[in-house]
Order: structure tokens, then C-alpha cells, then sequence
């Protein structure tokens, strides 16, 4: 039988396009440009430069915070904005040599085979690490608003936190059963992709879930306090805010995936999925600033506010009543 190699399967990739366009005859100046190598360069520094951005801003809070309060030690707001820092430092730099990496990864000749696996687990690790790190991120804060509206209903919250750790070590243990797939399995790659974009689906449909519900309790409880209190309506406001966007992008990043799997169920190569693909610059740009940039963007900026150097930190509840 003939041998299937990662350099066999793009071969045919630009060919496969080719063809399509010929017979859709797409006149369209945008989707013209997803193979133009200029626009394509553009697109993926532009975005390499706005993570750039989102990486300073999230590193600049958390030096801000640890010198204004250095003995709180590891806060739920430090992590976040570690995770943040992260997941942004990941795609700016995925996406400022996104060219080399699909380049190694999918290159030509089969006498580079066991070269190209290597570089094909390499890019399935970068792809998908920043985006584990990004539901990381943003389940760490519905963890926060549940723990906050537990404490101060005076319930048991213990079962959150076990609850994060889990579903967090299962995320990350299918990331690596899924890269290591990969490197042993090179022609699978396109199955191993489709399952992947599903799970993150169903991991992003949750994490949306999880702020409606923590997120709506929050609001709903802030809504019962008196309208004397300080700072009332601007904490629901940003509650508010906060969830309506994050819920939006989390369903629409949910629903972006679902369409990639099966746009991947119905091609011949992962070259042809309409995410995270070098020549889709267009249709990744759209993604990456509505699912990623611009609630990474709104929730720095809510977050913004420095803690009182006094404030004990133990005492969630507490904390969070005296910024209302």
C-alpha cells in the first residue's frame, strides 16, 4: 500500500485548494488574501504583537500587586494574572513564527518523515497548550466568584476547589495522550485534531456554564445590597460586564470548534481546518480577538484596581464586601 506521511498528506493540500476556489470561483478580495504571504505575515504578527500586549499588561499587574502587598504571598488575583501572562507569552510567540512551525511541521519529502513527527507533536504542544492555559485562566476566576458567593452565603466551599484541580489534570492529561497520539500515530493527526476541537468545545461550553451560573449568583447578590453601600453600582456593573462577555466568547468559541471538527470530519488533511490554519489568517484573527484578546483585554482592565495594603486576605468574603 502506499505509505502515509505527514509530507505525503500537505502535498496535496495546496492542490485541494486550488481546485476549490476554481470551482467556487471566489471573487472575494479577504478570502484571496488568505493566500497571500504578506497577508498572511501581517495577520500573525498583529496578533503575535496584541498577545505581546496582553502578556506586558498581565505581567505589569502582578509586579504592581506583589510590591504593594508582598506578604499576601500566592492570592487567587496573582495566579490569574500569572496564567494570563502565560497563555498570552504562548501565542505571541506561536504566532510570531507560526510560518517556521508549519513549515517544519508540514514540509515536504519523506525522506524527513521522523524529522516532521517531531516537529508535528511540537505544533500540536504549542497550538493547544495556550489554549488549555486560557480555560485554566478564566475557570480559575469562576472559581473565585463561586468561592466569593459561598463564603458569603456562609456555605462549604471546599468542593469547588476539588472540583477545579480535577477537571484541570484531566484537561492537561488528554493534552498529552493527544500529543503523544501524534508522535505515534503521524496519519491520525486529522482524527486527533477533530477530538481534540471537540473536547475544547465541551470544555469552553462549561467554562460559559460555569459564568452564568457563579457569575448570575454574584450579580443577583450584589443587586440585594443596599444602594447606600460604596462602590455598589460599579461592582455590579463590572460583575455584569464580566459575564455577559466572557459567556458570549466561551459559547462562541464553544460553537467555533464545533464547526472545526467538522470542517476536519469532512477533509483530508489538518492543513484544511479553518482554525488554526496558515492560510486562514483571516478567520483566525476574528477568533483569536473575540474568544481570547478581548475578554483577556476586559478583564485585566476590571482587575486593574490595586488592593489596599491593609486588607487581610483570608477572609474572602470580607475582602469583597469592603470594595462594595
Amino acid at each position: 500500500g502506499t505509505e502515509h506521511t505527514p509530507g505525503r498528506a500537505v502535498k496535496t493540500v495546496m492542490a485541494d485548494h486550488a481546485r476549490s476556489r476554481a470551482l467556487l470561483g471566489i471573487p472575494l478580495d479577504a478570502f484571496a488574501a488568505w493566500h497571500d504571504p504578506h497577508a498572511e505575515d501581517v495577520a500573525y504578527w498583529s496578533l503575535a504583537a496584541a498577545y505581546g500586549l496582553v502578556a506586558l499588561v498581565a505581567l505589569t499587574q502582578l509586579a504592581r500587586i506583589h510590591h504593594r502587598v508582598p506578604e499576601y504571598g500566592w492570592t487567587t488575583q496573582k495566579v490569574f494574572h500569572v496564567l494570563n501572562f502565560l497563555c498570552a507569552s504562548f501565542r505571541a510567540g506561536v504566532f510570531a513564527f507560526r510560518r517556521v512551525i508549519e513549515a517544519k511541521a508540514m514540509g515536504t519529502g519523506s525522506h524527513r518523515h521522523h524529522h516532521q513527527i517531531l516537529w508535528l507533536v511540537f505544533r500540536e504542544v504549542v497550538l493547544n497548550l495556550p489554549a488549555a492555559l486560557f480555560f485554566t485562566t478564566y475557570a480559575l476566576l469562576v472559581l473565585f466568584w463561586g468561592e466569593i458567593y459561598y463564603r458569603a452565603k456562609g456555605l462549604e466551599c471546599g468542593g469547588l476547589r476539588k472540583g477545579f484541580v480535577s477537571v484541570n489534570v484531566f484537561v492537561y492529561a488528554l493534552l498529552i495522550f493527544g500529543c503523544a497520539a501524534v508522535g505515534i500515530f503521524p496519519e491520525q493527526i486529522k482524527t486527533v485534531a477533530a477530538v481534540g476541537a471537540v473536547f475544547l468545545a465541551t470544555a469552553s461550553l462549561c467554562t460559559a456554564c460555569g459564568f452564568v451560573k457563579y457569575g448570575g449568583a454574584l450579580f443577583a447578590m450584589l443587586k440585594k445590597f443596599p444602594p447606600s453601600a460604596k462602590g455598589r453600582r460599579k461592582k455590579i456593573a463590572e460583575v455584569g460586564v464580566v459575564t455577559a462577555v466572557c459567556t458570549f466568547c466561551f459559547v462562541a468559541r464553544s460553537a467555533a470548534m464545533i464547526g472545526d471538527a467538522i470542517v476536519l470530519a469532512n477533509r483530508n488533511s489538518v492543513s484544511n481546518s479553518w482554525l488554526d490554519s496558515i492560510n486562514h489568517p483571516v478567520v483566525d484573527i476574528a477568533y483569536y480577538a473575540v474568544c481570547e484578546l478581548f475578554p483577556s483585554a476586559l478583564v485585566l482592565f476590571v482587575l486593574r484596581k490595586l488592593p489596599p495594603k491593609t486588607r487581610p486576605h483570608e477572609v474572602l468574603r470580607d475582602a469583597f464586601r469592603e470594595n462594595v
